[in-house]
């Protein structure tokens, strides 16, 4: 947009839409790839297409770019009579030394600089940028630094369209008040303590960045409603949040002046009470907006949707909150929910029809649950069931979060915590009118009156999901509970896209579906998360012919409690985790000894085992060739003097080693062990440790690491 590529394009929405088709094409043509991180606003790019653009840009059209080490003693920064047709610079990780008196571009249109090349990578201060540097380039159209200490002779760039400050250092940004043709002001992660009474001079801007602006305390009212033009405005969850308080004498800004903005269409906002967010704030006008009421969001998305997070407490209910309509957001979280509360959320999608959402987040209320509360929760729950031996699709349930009439055929996310419900779909033909064929993630925690999940008439109708997650639900017994057993006597049950499944803190879990048939497969399952389910491990210990190869044939990652892993000879058998490459082992509360050696030479696929106590977090690094271990936090495991008890063949392969927290180790391996392969050991707060390594061992070793150990 600064620098006018895009033709008769004035609007930012349309901008961003051009872009977007652009990035499209240049993936369709293989000149960029998708991120890995999946989001739409990221991409990647070859080494090689990188190279090529950089060459045609620096010989076409007179660009400069390099890195701190490169600019240090390059002929074309330092040459005077060269730097001066440039028309583009940018430069990466510079230091202020690099940055002459004064930058003699008078082509110049666009200036990218990034601070960051310190010496001492802790070294936090900001690169300062010279007084008159910006004194001689009065053609420049786009500026944008990061990591700088900035001068005031900013403001003598009168032709300036867009103006980005990341995370700089700003004493006074009142210079902005000359910059007339400003469309683009983002100050963006800066130290600003108060939005200056100049802003409101740039009546042609578009777009207004303060996010993460945490020192951030004052916007003076009457600035933001003069900003007639203004198409985007963005005050983050990190930044301002006191609308209409008094800081310093002076009151702040109401979000009322936001309706004197007749071109507004992208809005993101922190407010402190539900009270300061005026009704009709959010017209049909707006395309995008995030908006969070009280409560800190941790979850970070971009604003490419419509999203709503409000948090509530017993003086404020749903019905106050939700002044939003309903039926436009995408993604809605609403915590501290109160029972009436989902009672009127319910009703609220039976009224607007078909939704727009995509994610949904509801989170119940902990504290609302006073003992007396919890017991009859408890005392509810197994009434029901009591009363319900195999739920039927026509059983009606009034607890039930999903009605008949509630449309959500775009719903893709849906998480539920601490949320008092037997049932989310009450029969087949209620989830199809949920739409939950584009249902990709399910996460339910707390829930602890959930009985019901899936049934048999509804399973087959998840064809999209990839991952589930269920956590403390104690009354849950079954994944899938089949509504008539004779029917499904010959049937397979299949998700055929899922790829993670954690089941965690379920006390009466004992199966994935009614009875011992075996109609389950996970075809695409690669992360297996067993923790805390006693009934289910117990029920397979005892069982041969539930769990076979064909149930998980592509399982790769394992998570597991220890105690089950060498005692579960069917669960754990060789040909169920015949590619199993990842295993995390977690240590209970209870006296664990060590023994894996027989264990782990049935997986000859496998190439790391992680070993941790409770809270224990170990990164999934995996090596090429070879195996890694590592075991971290295990401080309850009293009798474990030797990470390894007997002599084992899996010793071979292992070529990174990493052992921490485990103050009962007195031998890091029995004095037999020998590693043929051992290239990495790091050894860390292990205080009974005497002997790390065998002298034998010792020219095969290329990194050794102990630290805060008792060895010597």
């Amino acid at each position: 947009m600064g620098l006018g590529l895009f033709q008769g394009v004035n609007k930012m929405e349309a901008a961003r839409n051009r872009v977007h088709a652009l990035v499209r094409t240049l993936k369709a043509s293989c000149m960029l790839l998708d991120h890995e991180s999946e989001k739409e606003e990221l991409f990647s790019m070859h080494d090689v297409v990188r190279h090529v653009a950089i060459s045609i840009a620096s010989t076409k059209r007179n660009v400069f770019t390099a890195t701190n080490e490169q600019v240090d003693g390059c002929r074309e920064w330092s040459d005077g009579s060269t730097i001066k047709h440039f028309t583009s610079i940018v430069l990466h990780g510079i230091k202020p030394n690099l940055l002459p008196e004064v930058l003699e571009c008078p082509q110049l249109e666009l200036l990218f600089i990034r601070g960051g090349g310190r010496d001492d990578p802790w070294e936090t201060s900001p690169v300062t940028i010279p007084d008159n540097f910006f004194k001689s380039m009065i053609e420049v159209r786009v500026v944008n630094l990061t990591d700088m200490i900035l001068p005031s002779s900013l403001g003598l760039l009168s032709n300036l369209r867009t103006l980005s400050l990341c995370s700089c250092g700003l004493p006074d940004i009142s210079f902005v008040g000359y910059l007339k043709k400003l469309e683009i002001l983002c100050l963006r992660g800066s130290d600003i303590v108060k939005l200056p009474v100049e802003v409101g001079e740039l009546t042609w801007l578009k777009l207004l960045d303060l996010r993460d602006c945490c020192f951030l305390k004052v916007i003076p009212p009457n600035i933001l409603s003069k900003l007639s033009h203004l198409e985007e405005l963005y005050i983050g969850r990190e930044s301002f949040v006191d609308w209409e308080e008094e800081v310093e004498g002076v009151k702040n800004a109401s979000l009322e002046e936001l309706k004197h903005l007749p071109n507004l269409t992208s809005l993101e906002v922190h407010v402190r009470d539900v009270s300061s967010l005026p009704r009709g704030l959010l017209l049909e006008k707006l395309e995008r907006y995030s908006i969070y009421i009280r409560r800190y969001f941790s979850r970070k998305t971009g604003i490419w949707c419509r999203q709503f997070r409000v948090e509530l407490n017993n003086k404020i209910c749903l019905k106050d909150s939700l002044i939003v309509q309903l039926q436009r957001i995408e993604d809605l979280e609403l915590s501290e929910l109160q029972e009436q509360d989902v009672d009127y959320f319910r009703n609220e999608l039976v009224k607007v029809g078909s939704s727009h959402l995509k994610r949904l987040r509801l989170e119940g209320s902990d504290l609302a649950l006073n003992p007396a509360e919890s017991k009859r929760q408890e005392e509810s729950a197994n009434d029901l069931r009591s009363h319900e031996i195999i739920l039927e699709d026509n059983v009606q349930i009034s607890n039930t979060l999903f009605a008949d009439k509630v449309a959500l055929p775009n719903l893709e996310n849906l998480e539920l915590y601490s949320i008092n419900v037997g049932r989310i779909w009450q029969n087949q033909v209620t989830a199809m009118s949920c739409g939950i064929k584009n249902l990709t993630h399910l996460i339910l925690h707390g829930c602890m009156n959930l009985r019901c999940i899936f049934s048999s008439s509804t399973v087959s109708s998840f064809v999209r999901l990839q991952s589930i997650e269920i956590v403390r639900c104690p009354v849950l017994e079954e994944l899938i509970v089949v509504d008539n057993q004779e029917e499904m006597t010959n049937n397979i049950v299949t998700f055929p896209q899922l790829q993670y499944l954690k089941m965690s803190g379920l006390e009466k879990f004992t199966s994935f579906c009614t009875g011992d048939l075996d109609i389950l497969e996970f075809p695409s399952l690669k992360g297996l998360w067993i923790s805390a389910c006693p009934e289910f491990m117990a029920r397979y210990k005892r069982t041969t012919n539930i769990l076979t190869e064909r149930v998980f044939p592509n399982l790769e990652k394992l998570e597991v409690d220890a105690k089950h892993v060498v005692t579960n000879k069917y669960l754990f058998s060789e040909g169920l985790l015949c590619k199993l490459k990842y295993l995390s082992v977690e240590l209970g509360d209870e006296r664990t000894i060590l023994s894996l050696g027989d264990f782990l030479q049935r997986l000859h696929t496998m190439k790391v085992l992680q070993i941790g106590g409770h809270g224990a977090w170990l990164p999934e690094e995996k090596v090429e060739n070879g195996m890694r271990v590592e075991i971290s936090e295990a401080y309850n495991c009293y009798d474990l003097e030797n990470i390894l008890i007997e002599e084992s063949s899996v010793t071979n392969n292992l070529v990174f080693l990493r052992v921490m927290g485990c103050d009962r180790l007195v031998n890091l391996v029995p004095s037999s062990t020998s590693f043929q392969n051992l290239a990495n050991l790091v050894v860390s707060c292990c205080e009974g440790l005497k002997i790390v390594l065998l002298r034998r061992l010792e020219n095969r070793i290329n990194t050794l690491n102990c630290k805060d150990s008792g060895a010597t």
